[in-house]
């Protein structure tokens, strides 16, 4: 019956755990760890309950946003929420403690230590655990120390795993010959040279000293000396190519930045940029607002601007002064036309104002001459006085006294 009821609890956790339902799966577990002291049952189900706690655990505790959503769905379970307030090295080593009496069947201590220690008793403790158990704690510790180290920043690197590793070595030296398991020390080493000297540490001398002192058979030692050269290798090829990869991000942004800079130098305007830039900045004299139709409405057009074009034809000041005093009189005339074109009031006073402004001297002089011209030659002619004392037209000397004038007037 206690299998059974530890069975399903173990299933159920592993659901929870697998659809992200974490507080679930802690709850789960609690459960099934509680009922394990109080009903004997078989430590299968209790050693797969352990592994799982490792993994969920990690997964809550490096996640801000699960552990959060964690303790506010646990905020009654204060074991819980006491145990995710911790820093990572004395998490680890409360999961590790609990692991140990838990399946040695013993009571927890009060309080739980915060490092972790080799003692008689522990050791002893840690030759009951099983081979995925172990490992599982040495992976999980591996994890802690990363997180740490990459929270911490400052101080001792933490080495949870490590400590874990030598523990387990620091137990075998107590176990006779026929209780050694062979197949579990090769384990936990290759996790520890492997994983933890080598590639987490960076130890690798450290690593091939301990295999070849080890009490592993030779061909045993050769194979694992052979993956640790395998690993050293294939880390100093990712490191070369993550240094070349850098490299080469660095060249092109070093191109981009000099690409930029001599772009940004031609399009630095010269001293003819900047008159013409002065031209386009001047505002336009007399510039008329009209109302335009609705944006809907509107025919597509030519947008260029008159400056844009005063700048198009020519390349000195002179030019485009020249050029858009051509274009402001050509503004005005159209203007002014325009102004004369709109249907005005016709009375005295406009008709006066219009005489006044067109009337000028020389049109007046002009006039007077004429009519005056016209009227000698009205009177000679009835007279009879056709021609003058020295044979010439009395009409040929009128006009070129009338032409005379004319030059005199204007001039």
């Amino acid at each position: 019956m206690s299998d059974s009821s530890l069975r399903q609890i173990c299933a159920d956790a592993t659901r929870a755990f697998l659809q992200k339902n974490y507080a679930q799966c802690l709850l789960e577990i609690q459960k099934g760890m509680s009922m394990h002291y109080s009903i004997p049952s078989s430590d299968v189900w209790l050693e797969q309950l352990l592994v799982l706690r490792f993994t969920v655990v990690h997964s809550v505790y490096v996640s801000t946003s699960e552990r959060t959503r964690v303790l506010d769905a646990l905020s009654r379970e204060t074991s819980i929420i006491k145990l995710f307030s911790m820093p990572p090295s004395h998490l680890y080593a409360t999961l590790w403690y609990e692991c140990l009496y838990t399946m040695s069947h013993l009571p927890m201590p009060d309080p739980c230590p915060s490092s972790l220690e080799t003692s008689e008793d522990i050791c002893s403790m840690i030759l009951l655990l099983p081979a995925p158990l172990i490992s599982s704690a040495i992976l999980m510790a591996l994890r802690m120390d990363t997180y740490a180290d990459t929270t911490q920043r400052k101080g001792t690197p933490s080495s949870c795993a490590r400590q874990t590793c030598e523990c387990f070595f620091a137990a075998t030296l107590h176990q006779d010959e026929h209780h050694f398991d062979l197949n579990t020390y090769e384990k936990i080493m290759r996790l520890y040279v492997l994983q933890v000297l080598g590639t987490h540490l960076g130890e690798w001398d450290h690593a091939r000293h301990f295999i070849q002192n080890c009490v592993l058979p030779a061909q045993s030692k050769a194979a694992v000396l052979n993956d640790l050269e395998r690993i050293h290798k294939e880390l100093d090829l990712r490191v070369l190519r993550e240094s070349d990869v850098l490299r080469h991000a660095q060249q092109q942004y070093a191109d981009e930045m000099a690409r930029r800079s001599s772009t940004k130098a031609k399009d630095t305007p010269t001293f003819q940029d900047q008159d013409a830039v002065a031209i386009k900045d001047e505002p336009i004299a007399s510039a008329k607002l009209q109302r335009t139709s609705s944006i809907h409405g509107r025919e597509k057009k030519n947008t260029s601007t008159p400056t844009s074009e005063l700048m198009e034809q020519g390349d000195t000041h002179a030019m485009k002064r020249s050029h858009l005093q051509s274009y402001l009189q050509r503004r005005s005339l159209s203007e002014s036309s325009s102004e004369l074109s709109r249907p005005r009031p016709v009375n005295a006073s406009y008709l006066l104002r219009i005489l006044s402004s067109s009337l000028t001297r020389q049109s007046v002089v002009s006039v007077i001459v004429l009519l005056a011209t016209v009227l000698l030659a009205f009177l000679s002619k009835k007279r009879g006085l056709l021609t003058t004392p020295n044979g010439a037209s009395w009409s040929q000397r009128l006009w070129e006294t009338f032409r005379m004038a004319t030059q005199v007037t204007y001039l």
